[in-house]
């Protein structure tokens, strides 16, 4: 990773003035140095999809931008909009009422320990590209829902580095507490782009005990860029959440999601699709692990494949050796829309315990010809047959959501599936 590792050298070398006092600073750099001891990009079973080559060549911008965050209230959201600047904007809350947001560099030297004792829950030294945000202190805010609050809109979080230029290094780094008995929904929208450019969102989730919390996610730009996004959470007692994963079409994309059901009667629900053509590139891996007794998972993630495009998903459930009573599920579905595509799916179970249900799938397939035949059989063309096929395979997710999520989705899900579809295989 030694392109990433020069980038943040630069940086770190750069801008020495951004934070509170230089104890934090110096404090945390040192804690972050290990980050960078193994600089080769990763190897092993979860990567040996993975083709780091273009990656490894990118000359990445030594000048990488700060995010500015503008904070108001909408409509239907509480918007929080993220951009590039080039230097540190102070941050202002109009909104203060009703969350708490703060950059971690305006943090005091206790304050910021209290914040790494957190993240340390969720060291991954098998992945470096989401261990490095911790060394970018400038690009990480934390967003606070107090105890016993019940946010009465969601928040909207929409990341767009507006960039144009080539070989752009973006990074953001958001991580959310919600207190006891707090309840919110996050919107959270990928607009990050730029032609074999480099773009990496971390997103770290700490639920105290019944509380509740719903995260959409959408990688909505479809361009050329490399586009990571790590999702890390923790449960406590009764702590219930939910996350859907929408990602559309981009030149390379790897997700990594995982989630500590660490207090009894935690809850997660997981779902996901990924849509790619042409010859991009998606991997998405999920990890589930029950501690405790009496905790509850389920997973459905959907995957959508057309011309030469090619998707990994790897899907592992681990239940602890006391989590007696817990109970998990995970289903992949993968439809191809082309004899050129490709799609390697791998659920996984690691089961310690013997008084658990635990069940697991996956299914690859074809659209059905007699389902085309009747569309064909209607006057439609054999192109919008498929796509309307293969909206209904993908839509099938967003049933059970509310109108407000189904809009969110909705608009770039339409334009995605219009480009679908254009191989034509006959009956």
């Amino acid at each position: 990773m030694e392109n990433i590792f020069q980038a943040w050298q630069q940086h770190s070398q750069n801008h020495t003035s951004s934070f509170k006092d230089e104890a934090s600073r110096s404090a945390w750099l040192k804690t972050q140095l290990s980050t960078w001891n193994q600089k080769d990009y990763p190897t092993g079973e979860s990567w040996k999809y993975v083709n780091f080559k273009d990656i490894k060549n990118l000359p990445l911008s030594k000048s990488l931008k700060y995010p500015r965050l503008k904070i108001m209230d909408q409509n239907e959201f509480y918007l929080i909009d993220v951009g590039p600047t080039h230097d540190i904007e102070k941050l202002d809350n109009p909104l203060k009422e009703h969350f708490e947001i703060a950059a971690l560099n305006s943090l005091s030297f206790e304050e910021l320990q209290q914040v790494q004792k957190k993240l340390d829950q969720h060291c991954d030294l098998q992945n470096p590209f989401a261990q490095m945000h911790l060394s970018f202190l400038d690009h990480c805010y934390r967003l606070k829902i107090k105890k016993n609050t019940v946010l009465n809109k969601p928040i909207y979080l929409r990341w767009n580095n507006n960039t144009e230029v080539n070989n752009e290094f973006s990074l953001f780094h958001f991580i959310v507490e919600c207190e006891e008995n707090a309840q919110a929904e996050l919107f959270l929208d990928d607009k990050s782009q730029g032609q074999k450019s480099f773009n990496s969102l971390r997103l770290d989730l700490f639920l105290e005990s019944r509380s509740q919390f719903k995260v959409y996610f959408q990688k909505s730009e479809a361009d050329q860029s490399y586009s990571f996004y790590h999702a890390h959470g923790t449960l406590k007692k009764e702590a219930q959440l939910k996350h859907f994963d929408m990602t559309h079409p981009s030149l390379w994309t790897r997700h990594n999601l995982n989630f500590e059901l660490a207090e009894s009667g935690s809850e997660v629900h997981l779902k996901g699709a990924y849509l790619n053509n042409k010859n991009n590139f998606s991997d998405h891996h999920t990890r589930m692990t029950h501690h405790v007794p009496q905790t509850h998972s389920f997973q459905d993630y959907r995957g959508l494949l057309d011309d030469k495009a090619k998707a990994v998903f790897n899907g592992l459930i681990q239940i602890r050796h006391h989590a007696f009573q817990s109970q998990s599920q995970l289903i992949n579905k993968n439809l191809l829309l082309s004899t050129h595509c490709e799609i390697n799916t791998k659920p996984e179970l690691q089961i310690d315990n013997d008084d658990v249900k635990a069940s697991h799938g996956a299914t690859v397939g074809r659209l059905d010809p007699d389902q085309l035949f009747y569309l064909l059989s209607r006057g439609l063309t054999e192109k919008e047959s498929r796509q309307i096929l293969a909206k209904a395979f993908i839509a099938g997710l967003l049933e059970e959501e509310s109108p407000l999520v189904k809009k969110f989705y909705g608009e770039t899900l339409n334009l995605t599936l219009s480009q679908f579809g254009e191989v034509e295989l006959g009956l």
